[in-house]
């Protein structure tokens, strides 16, 4: 499931982060538990640093923010889906 979760990342990311947060539970006390905390973290800390990019775009550096929260996700999501597939856990 969790390489399911990293593929709806990429093209439904709400669905995505629902489901993460379910089978968190599931998957406690097991390698696959670090990749749902990776999964969670990647996504709430991309949200935010989107929010914040939005909200400074009136002051022109928010289109950074914005670029950096989208590279810092992508990054997040092909780092834990190589490790997922290499069966360790992410970082």
């Amino acid at each position: 499931m969790a390489h399911v979760v990293y593929g709806l990342f990429i093209v439904a990311p709400l669905i995505g982060i629902v489901i993460a947060h379910i089978k968190r539970g599931d998957a406690r006390g097991s390698w696959l538990e670090a990749h749902y905390a990776w999964q969670i973290g990647s996504f709430w800390w991309a949200a935010l640093l989107g929010v914040f990019g939005l909200v400074l775009t009136v002051v022109k550096i928010g289109w950074l923010l914005l670029i950096g929260a989208a590279l810092f996700y992508c990054y997040r999501v092909i780092v834990g889906w190589i490790a997922l597939s290499r069966g360790v856990p992410p970082g």
